[in-house]
């Protein structure tokens, strides 16, 4: 043997060290492999995620045999709380939320009306006396999801307390006042075609119930023929307008078309339901809310008809006094109650010269016990273009008329003459006019009367 050869030998006890060393190195691997739990019982927060793989990474070596991919983990029983990520892995995906996100949405207001007019408990014709009335309404709405809503609102009613021998001293300034629940209504609104309202809530059948006196220019609501002296010659509602039940309503094509059918007086289970719908095509503009206004000072041009209805079987009652000659106890007699409309508005802006309103309606009143046969309204109003001090004139005229059903009795009529000045449309204006009335209720002659009349508007935009 060589010199050089031999220096690169291994003695014989080295290479036998050697192959003991690797032997037991091998050894301790494996039994450290076989010591390690499955992957499939490893806690998730404790499994460390796979390496990802750079796509020019040389391959394994075809001789090796590739280690096989961990099974993941089983779904978790129900009740075993929340998956764990482990750190560094992202979710699969978005995680969906138990309900569907809230929509945190309350919006709340108030409104004003206070009015002086002039008055003589003695002669209708006088003008010595002044009354006072003012109405407040609070309201609340708020949405549950984008679907499911709700409203809430009180009102308040207080008027002057008249003392026609001005001999009580306990009635001089004061009031008589009132107060209660205005709107309670669950809103169900699926899509501006198909909206289901349930609770209390206004009665729509006429053009006027939509806008209320808050969504139109004349102080006075229409209908009113004598005050005190029977009820208006108006659609059937309840107080202040509203009633308890259920209505149904859309408004297809922006607006353009809006139709409200509804039941109401659910309050009283002896009561037959009263039934009120309403249809309207609303030309130029449309009018896509629940609510709507009766002018809208020059914001959008409008023409819109609409037709209206209700009934109610035995709907028309006349209390009839107990008869002790005949044994006959105290009822009432009655007869089916029903009512139909039809109404136009036109609302023009003419370009620099101001805005045009043109409203007009008729109602017929059948069933046997009904105080009133028929109403008719005209009315029309110029909002002036220019501007003086804060605010627009707008007068207006308007004109009313009903037939008793009171046999032989004459035509009773209103007329309205108003200056209004309007701050903020709907919302901040003041109005000075002239009433005129003459009411024949029954037969005997009719009461003639003129008031003056300041009204005050004030509401949350």
């Amino acid at each position: 043997m060589n010199e050089s050869c031999g220096s690169r030998s291994r003695p014989f006890w080295l290479s036998a060290l050697s192959t003991a060393v690797a032997a037991s190195f091998l050894s301790f691997g494996a039994l450290a492999v076989k010591a390690q739990p499955a992957p499939e019982s490893m806690p998730a927060e404790e499994a460390a995620p796979d390496e990802p793989v750079s796509p020019n990474e040389p391959a394994a070596p075809t001789g090796a045999a590739p280690a096989p991919a961990p099974e993941p983990p089983p779904p978790p029983a129900p009740g075993a709380g929340p998956i764990m990520i482990p750190d560094g892995e992202a979710a699969p995906g978005p995680v969906a939320p138990a309900f569907p996100p809230s929509v945190p949405n309350i919006d709340y207001g108030a409104r004003l009306r206070t009015g002086f007019f002039t008055l003589d408990t003695k002669d209708p014709k006088g003008l010595g006396d002044i009354g006072a009335l003012l109405a407040t309404d609070l309201w609340m709405t708020g949405a549950i999801t984008k679907i499911v809503k709700w409203q809430i609102g009180v009102t308040g009613q207080f008027n002057g307390v008249p003392d026609p021998t001005k001999a009580n001293p306990a009635l001089r300034g004061s009031f008589a006042a009132s107060a209660e629940i205005l709107d309670a209504v669950a809103r169900f609104e699926f899509m501006p075609e198909l909206n289901i309202y349930a609770g209390r809530m206004i009665v729509i059948a006429d053009r006027y119930t939509p806008a209320g006196p808050w969504g139109m220019d004349e102080f006075i609501y229409p209908g009113i023929m004598n005050p005190g002296a029977v009820p208006a010659a108006l659609m059937r509602s309840g107080s202040v307008g509203r009633d308890l039940g259920m209505n149904v309503w859309g408004a297809i094509a922006g607006g353009l078309i809006k139709y409200y059918l509804g039941a109401y007086e659910f309050n009283d289970a002896t009561l037959s339901p009263l039934l009120s719908g309403r249809l309207q095509v609303s030309l130029l503009s449309g009018e896509p809310g629940f609510y709507q206004r009766h002018t809208y000072y020059g914001y959008k041009d409008l023409i819109s008809i609409g037709v209206g209805g209700q009934y109610q079987k035995d709907g028309s009652v006349v209390p009839v006094a107990a008869n002790p000659m005949t044994m006959t106890p105290a009822g009432a007699m009655t007869d089916n109650y029903s009512y139909l409309t039809a109404d136009l508005v036109i609302d023009k802006k003419l370009g620099d010269a101001g805005t045009v309103s043109l409203n007009g309606s008729f109602a017929k009143f059948d069933g046997d016990f009904n105080p009133w046969k028929s109403h008719f309204l005209v009315s029309v109003g110029y909002l002036l273009p220019g501007v003086v001090g804060i605010g627009k004139i707008r007068p207006s005229v308007r004109f009313q008329g009903a037939q008793s059903a009171v046999a032989g009795s004459g035509l009773s009529t209103v007329l309205d003459a108003q200056i209004g000045y309007v701050i903020m449309p709907w919302f901040a204006r003041v109005a000075l006019g002239y009433r005129n009335f003459s009411t024949d209720i029954t037969g005997k002659g009719g009461v003639k009367g003129h008031q003056i009349f300041l009204g005050i508007t004030v509401g949350d935009p």
